[in-house]
């Protein structure tokens, strides 16, 4: 994370560094439980706060057939954030799970979530849908999505 912040004072112009590292924050995030087990067939980014949006997000793309329980999230302490790659075969591998977050960083009054590369998905020739959802504390801050985004 360090290196992060040098990046980002480094970016910044003369005279626009005081104080910036002490206002931004980096936000700890957790892998969502199962997460590769959903099918979004869309590319994109997608922020999730109540259980309402989760529920309807469940019900169109949970993977047909799967007998584990739909992840709990307590929407009163946390808040979710995914990336999809697609489908229609454009991606194979072994599997969709791709941790690609690099940072989460509190700045400015919104959240930046800094997107990484794709991740290697393996050598196999099977067609997947890459995906990556993790949770974030609570927060009501605008979320941008920046880096390398889904396409």
């Amino acid at each position: 994370m360090i290196k992060y912040a040098l990046v980002l004072f480094a970016l910044l112009p003369a005279g626009c560094t005081k104080g910036v590292l002490d206002q931004a924050q980096f936000i700890p995030f957790e892998p969502l439980l199962n997460y590769q087990l959903f099918a979004v067939p869309d590319a994109g980014t997608r922020v999730i706060r109540s259980e309402a949006e989760w529920l309807e997000f469940c019900n169109n793309f949970w993977s047909e057939g799967i007998r584990a329980p739909i992840p709990y999230i307590d929407f009163d302490q946390k808040i979710l954030l995914g990336l999809f790659w697609g489908g229609n075969c454009k991606y194979s591998g072994c599997t969709n799970a791709s941790p690609s977050i690099e940072f989460i960083l509190r700045s400015a009054g919104q959240i930046s979530v800094r997107i990484g590369p794709l991740s290697n998905l393996g050598p196999c020739d099977m067609c997947v849908m890459p995906i990556y959802m993790v949770t974030i504390p609570r927060t009501d801050l605008p979320v941008v999505f920046t880096g390398k985004l889904p396409d």
